[in-house]
């Protein structure tokens, strides 16, 4: 008898059968009601069995997101036995309404839990998740007194975003350009919908980098007009330079509206190199104090969202500074199915303290620089000691104080030829800025380098540098940076970079690595006083960064200038006779152990005119806002840093509060 032939059919179906059941089912597009009538398409995802959906109430993890809810891991969650709810926020992809960065989201952030606890598969119960723009929902959602709401995760979240978070001392992220340019308007717009706007705004996107080099842009002569939402929101976001009421809507600030946020359990999650570092630390201190419910802050050594990664930039920080996949949901069965796991008694605070690896490199290039996890009772540390360090004549950074007659010294900028960024605490700067721990040297990795030359060989960049460290040092907490400086530009802005230079080894011929996240950007305050030719100091910029400091391996902040532009009300065209004061501050770590480099480590500061990069943000003078329309053209300018503020005050760059500048034997007891 021939052999039998098997029927395509009936093996397709054998293969269907031995496949195994799924754990979860979904239900897409629920059109959800907001109170103006506006639907917010929804996706549900629910705990299942053998493909059909369990019976009875379970807790909810919703999360509200811009970046199209059929991207999200909702699998994950129902599978553990959660129903996760995934909304695409206002005109966003599939829902209705009309798009405003976070605007609003108090309001839709209660209906939205409004809607679900009203639901037969709803135990009231409602956690949430999201990371930046959504772990801003998240923050929203607190403020507009959600029901239901009993925990929250907010990841790098939007907060604070007059003070440093949108705008840093007045200075504008230009990743919010990037942001606006590659993905608001091309990706999920209402605009976006229409094929043929859809290809021109994508066509915008690819020539971001061109479009950065005329920035600021004007209302109505890019490809951004066909989305009329986006662009008069970037522009309106230029235009409000400082921490006005347009920042301390509930949708953009934690800090000044702590006491209207729900009182639950929140775990705040931040990254040294995410640069709303500063704002997630901010956001713990004001929450830890006005509430009640257990506040958590977990601060780890990584750039924006990537907190299942160890290594970052061109830094390897070791396998155990990377989270695994379900890391949050300790959190949320603690509180949402009442699970007795502890959490609650975790330290209040959890740091990574980055430092303490060999200084070679591994099989991918990356230099290895370790770090370990630290619990902390508070943030700042209460233990850590300010230390402040002084610029001196001839390039030296140190813990004297200069001589009262002080001494200055100068640069030349031009807007048109910026100091690049290279890495850094910067965020959604895909195409125009590079992430993490890196060289600080140009090449042809970097897009607006012309040259490789290290960025200290720059004329237009300062360098002060301490002496080589003889003993183990740790700086943990914010950073202050006073400077005196004059500019023959109308309005000026400065970023500062501290940098830990690992000494040359075998591995490393080079000493230029950097591995601390922190840069401060300082806005010049152009608004004068009526009485004196002096400028008024600007609000300080807070950038965290996490970074740890040996004895033989010195940490480099590549930080973003990406928060070095201001826009001011009044131009000035003279000199200053005083000094303009400005104080930035940023917060660092570093590991606590010693590496094994040898003492040729160096503690240096940066201290560049502003901005660092025109990828983040030109110069002010070239591109600062007199109206709401017209803008001065940019032209080279000169500075001076003077050592002295008249009559005897030094210039600092100061560790403030927490910051830990000693050894580490003596200054963590």
């Amino acid at each position: 008898m021939p052999p039998r032939k098997h029927h395509p059919f009936l093996l397709l179906l054998l293969t269907l059968y031995q496949l195994p059941a799924q754990d979860f089912v979904v239900e897409r597009n629920i059109a959800v009601p907001m109170r103006d009538g506006v639907a917010l398409a929804t996706d549900l995802y629910f705990p299942a069995a053998n493909g059909v959906r369990k019976p009875g109430t379970l807790p909810v993890i919703l999360e509200r997101t811009p970046y199209d809810k059929s991207r999200v891991n909702g699998e994950l969650y129902a599978s553990r036995g959660y129903v996760y709810v995934v909304q695409d926020t206002r005109v966003r992809y599939s829902s209705e309404g009309r798009w405003a960065f976070l605007t609003g989201d108090d309001e839709d952030g209660h209906d939205a839990p409004a809607w679900i606890v009203k639901q037969p598969w709803s135990n009231g119960l409602i956690g949430t998740i999201g990371t930046s723009y959504g772990g801003g929902t998240q923050h929203a959602l607190a403020l507009g007194n959600a029901p239901g709401l009993a925990a929250l995760i907010p990841v790098d979240a939007v907060s604070n975003a007059g003070s440093f978070g949108i705008r840093n001392s007045g200075a504008f992220e230009l990743r919010f350009f990037n942001w606006i340019f590659t993905i608001g308007a091309p990706r999920g717009s209402r605009a976006s919908r229409d094929p043929a706007t859809r290809a021109a705004l994508a066509e915008m996107a690819k020539n971001t980098r061109q479009y950065l080099d005329q920035f600021p842009i004007r209302k109505g002569v890019t490809p951004l007009k066909f989305a009329p939402e986006y662009e008069d929101w970037l522009i309106e976001a230029i235009t409000h330079s400082d921490n006005d009421a347009y920042w301390k809507q509930p949708d953009f600030g934690v800090a000044d509206q702590a006491a209207q946020y729900k009182d639950v359990p929140v775990l705040v999650v931040g990254g040294w190199y995410d640069s709303w570092a500063r704002s997630t630390t901010t956001t713990y201190e004001a929450l830890s104090k006005a509430k009640k419910s257990p506040v958590k802050l977990i601060m780890g050594p990584w750039i924006h969202g990537r907190q299942t990664a160890h290594a970052h930039g061109q830094v390897e920080f070791g396998e155990t500074a990377a989270f695994q996949a379900d890391w949050r949901l300790r959190w949320y069965d603690r509180w949402l199915k009442k699970e007795a796991n502890g959490a609650e008694k975790d330290p209040a605070v959890r740091i990574f303290v980055m430092g303490g690896g060999t200084g070679t490199r591994n099989a991918e290039g990356k230099l290895v620089h370790g770090g370990q996890w630290r619990g902390e009772r508070e943030w700042p540390l209460a233990r850590a000691r300010a230390t402040p360090y002084y610029l001196h004549a001839g390039g030296t950074l140190s813990t004297t104080a200069p001589a009262p007659t002080g001494g200055a010294t100068s640069y030349d900028f031009d807007p048109r030829l910026p100091v690049p960024t290279i890495g850094g605490s910067i965020s959604s700067g895909d195409g125009i800025l590079l992430q993490g721990a890196r060289d600080q040297k140009c090449g042809t990795h970097v897009w607006n380098c012309r040259d490789e030359l290290p960025l200290s060989a720059r004329r237009d960049v300062l360098v002060f540098q301490t002496a080589p460290l003889a003993e183990d040092m740790e700086v943990t907490g914010p950073i202050d940076v006073k400077l005196w400086v004059a500019s023959s530009a109308a309005d000026t802005d400065f970023t500062t970079k501290l940098i830990d230079v690992y000494p040359p080894t075998e591995a490393c011929p080079e000493d230029s690595i950097s591995t601390s996240p922190t840069a401060f950007s300082a806005a010049a305050v152009a608004t004068r006083s009526k009485r004196r030719s002096c400028w008024r100091p600007a609000s300080p910029t807070n950038s965290p960064c996490g970074c740890t400091r040996r004895r033989t391996c010195s940490r480099k902040a590549t930080v973003s200038a990406l928060t070095c532009r201001r826009a001011t009300t009044r131009a000035l065209t003279s000199i200053p006779t005083q000094a303009n004061r400005w104080a930035n501050t940023a917060a660092c770590r570093r590991p606590s152990t010693a590496c094994s480099m040898n003492r040729r480590g160096h503690l240096i500061l940066l201290f560049l005119s502003s901005p660092a990069d025109r990828d983040q943000a030109p110069a002010s003078s070239s591109a600062r806002l007199t109206s709401a329309s017209r803008w001065i053209s940019p032209r080279r300018m000169r500075v001076s840093i003077s050592a002295t503020k008249p009559p005897n005050r030094s210039g600092t760059v100061t560790t403030k509060n927490d910051s830990v500048a000693k050894p580490v034997a003596s200054a963590l007891e």
